[in-house]
């Protein structure tokens, strides 16, 4: 903070115009405003002021196709061997691009790099070598601050329904299962 010109005030974070940080968080449901108050309470002990907004989808679908929010949760879906995907949510022409899935606003020359080289990879080494790099360059950025994560996959099931012992890579999947008498 004191690199970017904050300091302590009176218990608040203050800028050099003496006004407290302050950030809006845009939700869209009653599950994410608990995680959301409970991120209100650890940054208010640290003097950050966060306002939590409540819209409905069609005003997140709009506030995030225009990149007008200061923070919003999303899901990074990926798929098993990072692609794609990759490209929409990180790559500097997608940082200005209605609509792009790179809310984070990432624009690095490096980063771009990274991910051609992802793209180039002849073997699985390059690939998982790249998609390491990637890593890297994305965690020492800090884009991201995890909202929460299940740690799994959630499922109701009947007990007379079986599944095998082993699930398929990509985690379950509900033609793995079985009626048992």
């Amino acid at each position: 903070m004191k690199s970017a010109g904050y300091a302590l005030q009176d218990g608040k974070m203050a800028g050099a115009d003496g006004k407290q940080l302050a950030i809006a968080l845009t939700i869209q449901t009653k599950e994410q405003e608990k995680v959301a108050l409970h991120l209100q309470r650890s940054l208010e002990q640290i003097g950050v002021a966060l306002d939590v907004r409540t819209v409905d989808s069609a005003q997140y679908t709009r506030i995030t196709s225009e990149f007008d929010f200061d923070m919003v949760p999303f899901i990074l879906s990926n798929s098993l061997s990072p692609g794609t995907e990759q490209k929409n949510f990180w790559l500097s022409a997608s940082a200005a691009l209605p609509g792009s899935r790179n809310l984070a606003g990432a624009a690095d020359p490096a980063i771009d790099k990274t991910i051609d080289i992802l793209f180039k990879a002849a073997t699985r080494e390059e690939l998982v070598d790249a998609v390491r790099a990637l890593d890297r360059q994305l965690v020492n950025n800090a884009y991201l601050l995890p909202f929460y994560d299940l740690g799994g996959q959630l499922i109701a099931r009947w007990n007379t329904i079986g599944r095998p012992e082993q699930q398929p890579l990509p985690g379950f999947e509900a033609t793995t299962l079985w009626h048992m008498p």
